[in-house]
């Protein structure tokens, strides 16, 4: 067992959960993000590729699934080395290879990613999108999927 000190366990307590909702709308219909997002992706990986900068993946995995509603999305899971970007100092002061894994449902119009570290123990970030064809004003629009907390606090 760790031996953490009070302080820092209400940190923890006080970080480990903190839930927003942006409503940033957009010039463009749903279908043209979708097309410029899938545009933008496949540029960054020939451009990621070309140069062979970055972060190393070591682990893909896409599997097609479908929820009990009958909706159908693809499941992904990546595995990210991240030394070779980090400074040198950083480096040298951490012991273990760092990694990070990127876990993606994605059912657009709505996409779920989580991040997460083995090497940073309870480091987690997961983010939900909803892209629907409004100007920010659909109230609940998270309601209907599990796993979004309740205590989402919306901010425009």
């Amino acid at each position: 067992t760790t031996n953490i000190s009070p302080h820092h366990q209400s940190l923890i307590a006080l970080f480990s959960m903190i839930f927003k909702e942006f409503r940033i709308p957009l010039p463009l219909t749903v279908e043209e993000y979708r097309i410029g997002q899938a545009y933008y992706l496949n540029k960054l990986m020939c451009t990621h590729l070309k140069k062979n900068l970055g972060a190393i993946n070591l682990f893909e995995k896409d599997t097609p699934y479908t929820n009990s509603d009958g909706t159908n999305g693809l499941y992904s899971k990546k595995r990210y080395l991240l030394n070779d970007i980090l400074p040198y100092i950083v480096r040298i002061a951490i012991p273990s290879k760092i990694f990070l894994e990127e876990e993606i449902w994605n059912e657009y119009p709505y996409t779920r990613t989580k991040i997460s570290s083995p090497s940073l123990v309870n480091f987690s970030l997961e983010t939900f999108n909803y892209y629907l064809p409004d100007c920010g004003d659909t109230e609940g629009s998270f309601n209907h999927i599990e796993g979004i907390p309740d205590q989402v606090r919306s901010v425009v």
